[in-house]
């Protein structure tokens, strides 16, 4: 789950185009996850940051 969040921090801090930053931010694991999942530009661009914080409320 740790990884998630820092996925999904990362969209909110680096947006789409700093792939270096958020890569550096997320950590090795993480990355090899954004990478499985399309990388960094698909993640931010297929992500509804508004649904992800409805979703962790509930929860």
């Amino acid at each position: 789950m740790q990884i998630a969040i820092r996925i999904v921090r990362g969209m909110q801090l680096f947006g789409a185009y700093k792939n270096e930053e958020a890569k550096e931010f997320i950590g090795e694991l993480g990355w090899k996850v954004v990478q499985y999942n399309g990388g960094w530009q698909e993640i931010c661009y297929n992500t509804n940051i508004k649904y992800i914080s409805l979703f962790k409320k509930k929860n």
